[in-house]
């Protein structure tokens, strides 16, 4: 899911700073977006354990940091300058997608697949 926000936030912020509609990027959009749908479509029918929650939501903020603060993230040429403002909305984006799947999987709130019924 989050990388599926991100990749539609990040086309969409390239052609507004551009001020060019690039078609990739909106194939891109497209098919990203359809992903991160997916993702929250199906998010309250996953079940995880609060262990296997925390040891990906550190992975997760880890990639983070190694990302924004050692230089390995992906570039979208011509926003270099944004980098730092990049980074940060990335680690909002990564608290957002963390809290909508503890909201939807791991509160006792999520939906339950019965396929077979007594």
């Amino acid at each position: 899911m989050k990388y599926g926000l991100w990749a539609v936030g990040m086309n969409i912020f390239l052609m507004i700073d551009t001020q060019t509609i690039i078609w990739t990027g909106v194939i891109l959009m497209i098919s990203h977006g359809f992903m991160a749908f997916q993702a929250m479509v199906y998010a309250p029918f996953y079940r995880f354990r609060i262990g296997h929650f925390m040891i990906a939501a550190v992975w997760v903020l880890h990639n983070d940091v190694i990302d924004y603060l050692f230089g390995q993230m992906p570039i979208y040429m011509g926003l270099e300058r944004f980098l730092p403002y990049i980074g940060y909305a990335t680690f909002w984006l990564t608290i957002f997608v963390l809290t909508y799947v503890y909201q939807k999987s791991l509160k006792e709130n999520h939906f339950k697949l019965e396929l077979f019924q007594d």
